[in-house]
């Protein structure tokens, strides 16, 4: 009996360290003024599937987004609590459709599918993809989706200067009026491919309903892995509906 016993621990252990790893990183949104808007924890498991907890800043979670894959056009659902606001993608009988909903009245649409297409975190894995012919300047355009908007905009991914082992790419309108209208900045780590600092529209809304400039930092030593258990944890935590003052 005790090497029975022996032997189903062993097996427990191996199957614990066979498990698929988990990455786990923060990050922190800053309003213009410096001041912390939120916070994010992201968990990444098994191929690319993606939970990101949206945090007030004294650490309550207010909002989830669960992403389905590490492809470049994902299915995922954003939920914030605090606006009764939810938005995404989803399969619908063999076909996709974007939605969003407030107030518990939801408006869908079918997907309309377009070259180079890309879903919400899907940027991320996009960069990385075609990390090589971004950084030698390759003229790139994509169909990023809007939920609310239930429609593509072009935007064109520039890159700018490379700079203390970094990489910034700009993201602008792909029209005659890009140079006046709002435009994204990212930072990525040249070694790793790691986006450190997000500058720009952010994808949550502040109290007023409206979505700020922010700027989301990354950093590296807030970058580690995670259980499995920790990633289902984060999927079910219950949502607060305000953030303290």
């Amino acid at each position: 009996m005790p090497k029975l016993i022996a032997l189903a621990l062993a097996l427990s252990s191996a199957a614990a360290s066979a498990a698929p790893a988990i990455t786990h990183y923060e990050g922190v949104a800053y309003a213009a003024s410096g001041s912390v808007l939120y916070k994010e924890s992201h968990w990444i498991g098994d191929g690319g599937a993606r939970t990101v907890l949206y945090r007030c800043p004294n650490g309550q979670p207010f909002a989830r987004k669960q992403v389905s894959d590490g492809s470049a056009a994902p299915d995922f659902e954003l939920v914030d609590a605090r606006a009764h606001y939810r938005e995404g993608v989803r399969g619908q009988g063999g076909a996709r459709e974007v939605f969003s909903s407030e107030g518990g009245k939801e408006q869908a649409k079918a997907l309309k599918t377009q070259a180079a297409q890309v879903i919400d975190a899907g940027f991320d894995s996009y960069v990385r993809k075609h990390w090589d012919g971004l950084v030698n300047g390759q003229d790139t355009q994509i169909a990023f989706l809007v939920p609310l908007r239930q429609g593509n905009l072009d935007l064109r991914i520039q890159p700018m200067a490379s700079k203390d082992q970094t990489h910034q790419f700009k993201l602008a309108l792909d029209a005659w009026y890009g140079a006046i209208a709002p435009s994204i900045t990212v930072t990525y780590d040249n070694a790793s491919h790691r986006l450190m600092r997000f500058e720009g529209v952010g994808n949550i809304r502040d109290a007023k309903g409206s979505y700020p400039k922010v700027r989301i930092e990354f950093p590296a030593d807030a970058v580690g892995t995670a259980t499995p258990a920790q990633m289902q944890d984060a999927g079910t935590m219950p949502l607060v509906n305000r953030c303290a003052a």
